[in-house]
């Protein structure tokens, strides 16, 4: 199964940013401000995790122009449940081409979020922008049919071949990456008729626990796909 590793760059090393990029954390490109997720916890604006474009390969989310935003709540007093997928303290968001705007673009202000605490928030809650400079193609051996899961706890599935399913094993990047199978910290926690796009691991723009990774999943029909995020670990 083909999956995609970035090479990642810090923002502050690159030419200031003049277009929509493949990118992690940091502000969102273009993103609608009456877009922008709220968390259902503590009522602040979530901070962004990653936004990444339509790709018919890597990353198809069914319309040329597409981007996919990818926001957690980052707010240390709160503690927010970011890593429950129902919680809405997370959020996964398919924009349209025709909605983005250009220029990074800031959570809106509002009576219970004055200027003062976007000030904060850009100071304490945005985390370290990481641009993908290209994309890696790799190859991991794994049938698509193949009904096992990966992860910290193996598990065969019956019927096949246990040494066939640790060399398949060996193969899963714990990276962060789009494409391929996820590798699970914990039980597989997939949404219900869903598919796995990607997963982003803690050595990016944000720690997941103790060493954990974030997982990207999408459902519905390509009119109208609807994301999912959540996360493990040890």
């Amino acid at each position: 199964m083909k999956y995609f590793e970035p090479e990642l760059t810090p923002d502050d090393d690159l030419p200031a940013q003049s277009s929509l990029q493949d990118q992690f954390g940091g502000l969102p490109w273009g993103l609608p401000p009456e877009r922008w997720p709220l968390c259902a916890s503590c009522g602040g604006p979530q901070s962004l995790l990653a936004q990444l474009r339509h790709h018919r390969e890597r990353l198809d989310l069914g319309n040329e122009g597409r981007v996919l935003f990818v926001f957690a709540c980052n707010d240390d007093s709160s503690r927010c449940p970011t890593r429950d997928r129902n919680s809405g303290a997370s959020c996964c968001l398919v924009a349209e081409q025709g909605e983005l705007a250009q220029g990074c673009t800031l959570p809106p202000l509002a009576q219970a979020f004055p200027q003062r605490r976007l000030d904060r928030w850009l100071g304490e809650q945005v985390h370290p922008a990481w641009r993908v400079v290209r994309w890696y193609e790799r190859e991991d051996g794994i049938p698509e049919s193949y009904p096992g899961s990966f992860g910290l706890n193996p598990d065969v599935p019956d019927g096949y071949d246990e040494k066939e399913y640790e060399g398949y094993w060996s193969e899963v990047s714990q990276q962060t990456r789009l494409g391929g199978v996820p590798f699970w910290i914990q039980r597989p926690e997939p949404p219900p008729e869903s598919r796995f796009v990607g997963q982003i691991d803690s050595n990016c723009c944000q720690a997941f626990g103790d060493n954990g990774i974030g997982y990207i999943f999408l459902s519905g029909p390509a009119s109208a796909p609807r994301g999912w995020f959540l996360w493990q670990c040890t």
